[in-house]
């Protein structure tokens, strides 16, 4: 017997996408993304999605390194030169807010913000965009390999 399967979730609307902002916000206001990563690192992101989704900035450059280590251990990683350096960035780690359940554009335009804070100077509207789209792209092709099609 075949599980059913759950059903999709719609897209938030703004006042919905603003509401749970404003909850995140409320959640990790007096937190920080050390022990957020750790907890992470430990198997509850919840705070580190907390923080993400509040667009909370890191104060300390170390903790890029934490999450890069946690985005490491959450996601399956394949050598070889990459040519576009924030799309390959920032899939996996929206690859790790799927895998703890958020909707595959939520997770991508969470990535692509966080992406984004760490970029001196900061990428213009239409750059965030682009980056998305590849990101969205590159997650569909690693889809297409999973299922033994080509990408080509």
């Amino acid at each position: 017997m075949r599980k059913k399967r759950p059903p999709a979730r719609r897209p938030l609307s703004e006042l919905g996408k603003a509401i749970r902002e404003r909850d995140a916000h409320a959640r990790s206001a007096w937190d920080n993304y050390r022990g957020a990563i750790e907890a992470a690192l430990a198997g509850d992101p919840r705070r580190l999605i907390a923080l993400a989704r509040a667009h909370q900035p890191m104060t300390d450059p170390a903790d890029l390194d934490l999450l890069a280590d946690w985005i490491e251990a959450t996601t399956k990683r394949k050598r070889g030169r990459q040519r576009n350096e924030l799309p390959h960035l920032a899939a996996p780690m929206a690859e790790a807010f799927m895998a703890v359940g958020h909707p595959r554009d939520e997770a991508v335009e969470m990535a692509c913000c966080q992406i984004n804070r760490e970029c001196e100077p900061p990428l213009s509207e239409q750059e965030i965009y682009d980056l998305q789209e590849q990101v969205r792209g590159l997650l569909r092709q690693a889809k297409e390999r999973r299922r033994g099609r080509s990408s080509s």
